[in-house]
Formats: structure tokens, C-alpha cells, sequence
């Protein structure tokens, strides 16, 4: 079994569980977030229905949380990611899948907003669960919309999960905060992720960093460093840039597809067309 040497791609399928098929279902129970975590692949999957998707491109596809469950659906998925282990741990994963899935299934190991594809050859494009932010540059952030754009086939779909500002603490904190236990899908040891973050800059930056100790099965512990930037957009400001990358029709939710977005909702589910 591939074992990713990078912390966040080592820990981040035990962070973030697969609903249906958890290594260790108590880590479901961890997960602050994890009801936003039920709700968006059954979305996805409702929404490509919907509209008739036949072909869909997940940009940022990380592991493959989403993008595997839509191949089961029957779609053809097209997943890009920049990072080679998020990759790796995707392909592994793919190899257990029935052959059909597999087969629908095509990975891009690339910058999302240098993709080369043909035009108009998307029907639906997806930027799950918070990943536009940890495009960390503006000018990223921008040619990634606009390749999107570009990508879609008329009347496409862009479906885009964001943070919502308003619920951060964007001051930061540096006494590191301690979130709940979860065990490691590799291992099996239980962990402990401790976190801290700067202040918001004047890019609307913000970096998020700290460790996670792993207990080992002698008694004793690993400590793993990690740091991640991401780039704050409110919600304004993500509205005009999907209008400036030629997205002239928006709706936003605050739950998925449930209810219109409001500023005490945690995320701002955009359907962009």
C-alpha cells in the first residue's frame, strides 16, 4: 500500500471520510463539518442528473472523494490535481474499483488553470469542498475560473463550494488548537491535529499551519509538521470574479442546493452558469 510521505495528503482521508465506505467510521463522528461532508456528493450527483451531464471535470480533485462516487453514477469524470501524492492516493484507491469505473475515469497530474483541453468539452465542472481557496494567488484563482469557462459546453455548469469569510476567525491564533482524535487509515494509530493561522494579509491571505501527533503502537509519538495558504474570497468578490470570467448567470446557497446563501451560513455553494 502507497503511504503518502506529505502529512496532509497522509491524514487527509481520515480527516475527511468517504461517507459511504469509512476505513474507521468514528472518524465520521469527528469531522465538525462532516453534515456538509454528507450532503455534497448527493447534491453533485442530483444536480448532474438534472441537467444530463455526460461528461463532468473536477478540478482540485484531491483523492477522489467525489469524483469516484460520480463514475459509479455512470458520468465519465475528468480529475486534476497539482499534487502528485493526492494523485497517488487516488489512483490507489481507483484500483479497487470495479473495471467500468475505472474505465470512466481519466487523471490529470497539472495546474487546473493551465489546463489543455479541447473547448466546450465539459457539461458540468465541479470545485468541491473549499479547494478554490488553496489556489493561494488571485491570478490563479482567476485563470482557473476563466479556464472553466472556456471548458464548459453551452448552457455547462460550474458548481463551486467556498468558505465562508464571515465564519472565519481571520485574526488567527497561535496557541495551537487541538481538534477532536481520529485514527489513521494507514496505520490504524490514533492522532491528534493541533492548528494555528496567521492573520489575514493584504492579499487575503491566510496560513494555516501546525502538526499532528500520531500515537504509536510502543507508546511513544510522531509529530508531523504541516502548513497550507489559502486565499480568503467574501462573497461579493467571488461573485464579480465569476462575472468577470464570463459566468453572467449565479445563484448562491448556503447549503447546497437546500436554501438561498446568507452570511451565517460556513459555505457558499455557487451555481454558475
Amino acid at each position: 500500500m502507497l503511504i503518502p510521505t506529505d502529512p496532509v495528503s497522509r491524514y487527509y482521508d481520515s480527516e475527511y471520510p468517504d461517507p459511504n465506505h469509512p476505513v474507521y467510521p468514528e472518524n465520521t463522528n469527528c469531522f465538525k463539518e462532516y453534515s456538509l461532508l454528507q450532503q455534497d456528493i448527493p447534491s453533485y450527483l442530483t444536480y448532474a442528473e438534472q441537467v444530463q451531464a455526460h461528461h463532468i471535470l473536477e478540478l482540485c480533485c484531491g483523492s477522489g472523494r467525489v469524483a469516484i462516487p460520480l463514475a459509479h453514477a455512470g458520468y465519465t469524470v475528468t480529475g486534476v490535481d497539482l499534487s502528485q501524492q493526492m494523485l497517488s492516493v487516488f489512483k490507489q484507491k481507483l484500483s479497487a474499483q470495479p473495471a467500468p469505473v475505472q474505465q470512466r475515469i481519466t487523471l490529470i497530474h497539472g495546474d487546473a488553470g493551465k489546463l489543455d483541453t479541447e473547448q466546450a468539452q465539459y457539461d458540468l465542472i465541479i470545485l468541491a469542498f473549499n479547494s478554490f481557496v488553496f489556489l493561494e494567488e488571485e491570478t490563479i484563482q482567476r485563470a482557473v475560473l476563466q479556464k472553466a469557462r472556456t471548458s464548459l459546453k453551452p448552457g455547462g455548469t460550474l458548481l463551486l463550494d467556498n468558505l465562508n469569510p464571515a465564519q472565519l476567525n481571520l485574526n488567527g491564533w497561535t496557541t495551537p488548537k487541538p481538534h477532536l482524535e481520529r485514527r489513521c487509515i494507514y496505520s490504524g494509530n490514533r492522532y491528534i491535529r493541533s492548528s494555528c493561522a496567521t492573520p489575514m494579509n493584504a492579499q487575503q491571505q491566510q496560513t494555516l499551519y501546525g502538526y499532528y501527533t500520531e500515537y504509536l503502537a510502543d507508546g511513544s509519538t510522531q509529530q508531523s509538521d504541516y502548513q497550507l495558504t489559502w486565499r480568503i474570497l467574501f462573497y461579493e468578490q467571488l461573485q464579480s470574479m465569476l462575472k468577470e470570467a464570463g459566468f453572467s448567470k449565479q445563484t448562491a446557497y448556503g447549503y447546497y442546493f437546500d436554501k438561498p446563501f446568507s452570511e451565517e451560513d460556513r459555505h457558499i455553494f455557487m451555481v454558475a452558469k
